[in-house]
């Protein structure tokens, strides 16, 4: 990326998208983080944004309202303001509900946060759906359960000789992952959009508004030839181009 400027918008998604005010942070900030694994074909890329806010006046909690318990309420988005006009969304997530912690000393300091893509939350969570929908619809519905509903753009990496197969109409059963019976215990969401993103061998990362599912033999390629999904009313995947 050929970046010069980087604004880093706040909004607080509880009274109505407000965006909070301008504030200054430290030169070598923000640091946008994608974590891989030990594994080269690791199918997750869950992302986080590191950055911090100057405290000028030595007033103690200035901060405190931006560290509640919620996961959704701050949106957070890191904008390329590179060209007047023109901004455009690098990466976008919520600020990690945490216990505040401020560093008090005289003078000058900065306060540090951490925003998250929301993916690492998903492993505490039972998947909640049933009934039979596509594998893509299963994983956008795993990303919806973030707080982020982002379009997905899609380069398989597996490609059927004798027909074209179209992974928006191959269907899977949702109600494997629920629990079948009093003592049994529900799949979580973390594990099944691993499990899908295993089973058509792609990878799976956020990037420019777009959760981006790609093909673990495409990750070398130069140009990539995506299908775009996107949310109807009822939050399922439709074809849009």
């Amino acid at each position: 990326m050929d970046i010069n400027f980087l604004d880093i918008n706040i909004i607080n998604t509880e009274e109505n998208d407000t965006l909070l005010s301008f504030e200054t942070t430290a030169i070598d900030a923000p640091r946008l983080i994608y974590n891989g694994g030990e594994d080269k074909f690791n199918n997750l890329l869950t992302s986080e944004l590191h950055f911090n806010f100057l405290v000028k006046d030595n007033v103690d909690g200035q901060f405190f309202d931006l560290f509640t318990g919620s996961e959704t309420k701050y949106k957070v988005q890191l904008i390329d303001s590179s060209v007047s006009g023109y901004p455009n969304i690098v990466w976008e997530g919520h600020l990690l509900a945490e216990q505040f912690l401020e560093p008090y000393k005289n003078g000058n300091f900065f306060v540090e946060f951490v925003a998250t893509d929301g993916i690492g939350l998903l492993k505490n969570k039972d998947y909640p759906f049933a009934g039979k929908t596509s594998v893509l619809n299963v994983i956008s519905r795993c990303l919806q359960i973030t707080g982020l509903d982002l379009p997905i753009l899609f380069s398989e990496g597996i490609k059927n000789s004798g027909f074209d197969l179209d992974y928006i109409d191959l269907l899977i059963d949702q109600d494997a992952y629920a629990a079948k019976d009093e003592d049994d215990t529900a799949e979580k969401i973390y594990d099944v959009l691993n499990y899908c993103l295993e089973s058509i061998g792609c990878v799976l990362f956020q990037y420019k508004e777009a959760w981006h599912i790609v093909g673990l033999n495409k990750l070398k390629e130069h140009v990539l030839i995506y299908s775009k999904y996107i949310l109807d009313e009822n939050k399922d995947l439709v074809f849009d181009q």
